[in-house]
């Protein structure tokens, strides 16, 4: 399982932004100054457990989610109780260094096939569909995707349930991409291809 000492090492070694401008400059605009990865009426960050228990013996831009509907509730009892919905002080405070797993991937997702292999990473579509970087891979830093996938190797290897949680999201990707006649990008330290909806 991931340890806070597995946490430490991947924040200090893969920071890499997803493009070379801020993006969050570009959707701001749309959503009153604020992007909408960091707007938790939009997107409600999830961290790991032992991340959560790290990051709180060194800042306090983070703290525990406080649902605010019945629907939110319900999404935090449905999921995994290893999971930690989480909230931070806002991006004007945002401490870079101290940014989770899931800001740091943030639009991407890791993409497997059905036999559980890593292939690489694709849009997670559900989540991104303000982002806009989503739908434009030719401004997606090389860099950012070779360190994320070096990134998702050590988690994987370190806590290998995380395979199966991403091969049922890729399963559900590839269906959502199909049904919203959506190109399946895959992304790979060579550079990205268009994968099929559908596996064999």
């Amino acid at each position: 399982m991931l340890t806070e000492k597995d946490i430490e090492y991947i924040y200090q070694h893969f920071n890499s932004t997803p493009a070379a401008h801020d993006c969050g400059q570009v959707c701001a605009p749309q959503n009153d100054g604020i992007p909408f990865c960091c707007d938790s009426e939009w997107l409600i960050p999830v961290m790991y457990e032992k991340e959560f228990a790290y990051l709180q013996g060194m800042t306090n831009l983070w703290k525990r989610f406080k649902p605010r509907t019945k629907q939110e509730q319900k999404l935090i009892e449905e999921t995994d109780e290893s999971a930690v919905f989480v909230e931070c002080l806002g991006h004007t405070k945002c401490e870079r260094q101290f940014r989770s797993v899931s800001c740091r991937l943030f639009p991407f997702e890791p993409y497997l096939d059905l036999q559980n292999n890593f292939l690489g990473l694709t849009y997670n579509y559900k989540l991104g569909e303000k982002c806009p970087l989503v739908d434009k891979p030719d401004i997606v830093s090389k860099e950012f995707i070779s360190e994320q996938i070096e990134m998702w190797r050590y988690i994987f290897e370190k806590e290998p349930t995380e395979l199966d949680v991403y091969h049922d999201q890729s399963i559900q990707t590839r269906r959502y991409a199909s049904r919203m006649k959506k190109p399946l990008y895959i992304f790979t330290p060579e550079g990205y291809s268009i994968g099929p909806y559908r596996l064999r």
